[in-house]
C-alpha cells in the first residue's frame, strides 16, 4: 500500500478559503508593505553559488581544525622540550587533544554566537530587501574571515587572533545567512510539494558535495605544501563568488518599496515564530519537525568537529589526507545513495518516514564510531551513516511546504537561528564531554550524541503518527 502524498495535504492547507487569503494579505500589509506577487523565473544557478560557498567554507573549517592541532602540538613540544618526542605517549597526546579541542570550541563559539543574533534578522531582511542582499552580507563576512586566517598563518600569530575573523564571519550570519538566502530562493521559484522538496534535496546534495571536496582538497594540499599556500585559493574563491552573485543570480523575491524600519523587521520575526509556536492545528507537528531538524544538524556538526581530532590521535593516527579523503568518499557515496533511494521510495514512503530512517542510520553510525579501535571498524561506521544526512533536507522541505509564499524568509530565519543556537550549545557540550572522557574512553562522546538522537527518533515517530492520522 503506497504512503500518503505529502504535497496534496500541504497544497490543501495553502489554498484555503478566500477569507484566509484575505487575512494573510492584511497581516502582510500591517507592516506597511504589499504582499509580493510570485514571479516566473527560468533556471536560477543556486547550485553554483552553493558549490563555491560551502566548498570554501568547509575548506577553511577543515584547514582551521588541522592548524589548531598543529599549533597545540608545537606549543606542547616547546614547553616540554626535554621529553622524548619519538613516542606517541598517552599524556602528550591527551594534552595536545585537550588544547586543540578547547581552542576549537572558543573559536567556534566566537562565530556562532554573533551568527545566532544576525540569523534572527536575516529572514525578515530577505523578505523586505530580497535574497541577494543576504548573499552579499555572508560573502563579505567570509572574505574578512579568510584574510584574517591568511594573516594569522603568515605571521604565526596566536591562534586566538582567529577570533577577529570568525566574529566578522558570524556578524555576516556565517553559513546560516547563505543557507537562508539559497533555500528561500528555491522556495520562491518552486511550488509547494514534491518539486520543492526534491530541489531542496538536490541543493543539499550540492552543499555536502562542496563540503567533501573542500575538506579533501584542504587536507591533501596541507600535507603537500603546508598551511599558508592553500589559503590563497580561498581568497580567489571569495572573489569568484561575488562575481557569480552579481552576474548569474537574479533577485527572485519582489522587494518592498518602503524603507527598512526595525519595527517592521521585528514584526516579520514575530511572524516566523508564530508559524511554529502560535496556536494552530499544526503547531505540535511543526514543533516536532523543527526539533528533529536542528538537533540532527547540531549532532552532525559536532560529530564532524570531534571526529577529525579523534582520528588524528591514538589508536588511529590518520594523516590529514587520510581523514579528509575518508570524509569526502563517505559524503559522496552517502549522497548518491540518498538521491537514488529517495527517488525510488518517495512514492511509497512519506518524507517523515524517510527522515526517521536517516536518524536511525546516524544512531547506528555513532555507536559503531564509539566502539571503533581500528581502520576497518571506522569504515563500517562510515557505511552505516550513508542515509543519515537525508534527514535535514527532507525536514526543511516539509516545513517549507507548510508555509505561505510570503512566510518563507521568516520560516527559514527561525530554522537557521535554531541551527546556530543548537550547534553552539552542542559544540560546547560535546567538546567538554570529549575532554572529560579522553583519558578513559575517547569514543564516549559519540555514545552521548547517539542518545540525543534516540530522543529525536521518538519525536519524529510521534510526528509521523500525527501526520498519518490526519492524512487518513
Amino acid at each position: 500500500m503506497s504512503a500518503h502524498d505529502d504535497s496534496a495535504e500541504h497544497e490543501t492547507k495553502l489554498t484555503t478559503s478566500t477569507d484566509a487569503v484575505r487575512k494573510q494579505d492584511a497581516d502582510y500589509g500591517s507592516i506597511g508593505r504589499t504582499r509580493p506577487t510570485p514571479r516566473r523565473h527560468g533556471y536560477v544557478a543556486v547550485e553554483v553559488i552553493a558549490l563555491l560557498y560551502f566548498g570554501n567554507a568547509f575548506y577553511l573549517i577543515s584547514h582551521q581544525q588541522f592548524y589548531l592541532r598543529e599549533r597545540a602540538k608545537l606549543e606542547y613540544d616547546i614547553n616540554h622540550f626535554n621529553e622524548s618526542h619519538k613516542s606517541n605517549n598517552t599524556a602528550r597526546e591527551n594534552a595536545i587533544q585537550t588544547k586543540a579541542t578547547t581552542d576549537l570550541m572558543i573559536i567556534t563559539l566566537c562565530m556562532i554566537v554573533p551568527a545566532s543574533i544576525t540569523a534572527l534578522l536575516m529572514g525578515g531582511l530577505s523578505d523586505v530587501f530580497g535574497r541577494k542582499m543576504l548573499m552579499y552580507l555572508s560573502l563579505t563576512g567570509a572574505m574578512i574571515y579568510c584574510i584574517n586566517v591568511v594573516i594569522v598563518v603568515r605571521y604565526s600569530l596566536s591562534v586566538y587572533f582567529l577570533c577577529i575573523g570568525v566574529v566578522a564571519y558570524g556578524l555576516g550570519g556565517a553559513f546560516a545567512t547563505m543557507m537562508t538566502a539559497l533555500f528561500s530562493t528555491v522556495a520562491d521559484i518552486t511550488e509547494p510539494g514534491d518539486r520543492r522538496s526534491w530541489r531542496m534535496i538536490l541543493l543539499s546534495f550540492i552543499l555536502f558535495l562542496a563540503s567533501a571536496l573542500g575538506a579533501s582538497i584542504s587536507g591533501i594540499w596541507i600535507d603537500r605544501a603546508g598551511y599558508l599556500q592553500p589559503l590563497y585559493l580561498s581568497v580567489a574563491l571569495d572573489i569568484a563568488m561575488f562575481l557569480v552573485v552579481i552576474l548569474l543570480i537574479p533577485e527572485t523575491h519582489q522587494t518592498a518599496t518602503s524603507k527598512y524600519v526595525l519595527k517592521e523587521n521585528l514584526s516579520i520575526i514575530k511572524k516566523g515564530f508564530n508559524f511554529y509556536f502560535a496556536p494552530s492545528k499544526n503547531r505540535t507537528l511543526v514543533n516536532l519537525c523543527l526539533v528533529t531538524f536542528f538537533t540532527s544538524f547540531a549532532v552532525d556538526y559536532t560529530k564532524q568537529m570531534i571526529l577529525n581530532l579523534f582520528l588524528l590521535t591514538r589508536p588511529f593516527f590518520w594523516s590529514t589526507t587520510h581523514i579528509t579523503l575518508y570524509s569526502a568518499v563517505r559524503v559522496l557515496l552517502s549522497w548518491f545513495i540518498i538521491l537514488f533511494t529517495t527517488w525510488c521510495l518517495r512514492r511509497f514512503m512519506s518524507g517523515l518516514s524517510m527522515a526517521l530512517v536517516g536518524v536511525l542510520s546516524n544512531i547506528v553510525s555513532l555507536l559503531l564510531t564509539a566502539a571503533s579501535t581500528n581502520d576497518a571498524m571506522m569504515y563500517v561506521a562510515g557505511v552505516a551513516s550513508l542515509y543519515a544526512q537525508a534527514t535535514g533536507p527532507i525536514m526543511r522541505g516539509f516545513m517549507s511546504s507548510l508555509a505561505a509564499p510570503d512566510q518563507q524568509g521568516s520560516v527559514f530565519c527561525v530554522i537557521e537561528l535554531s541551527e546556530m543556537v543548537s550547534t553552539a550549545v552542542l559544540t560546547m557540550v560535546g567538546g567538554l564531554i570529549y575532554e572529560a572522557t579522553l583519558a578513559i574512553f575517547p569514543g564516549f562522546v559519540f555514545i552521548a550524541l547517539a542518545i540525543i538522537l534516540l530522543f529525536v527518533a521518538v519525536a519524529l515517530f510521534i510526528a509521523k503518527r500525527i501526520y498519518d492520522r490526519r492524512a487518513e
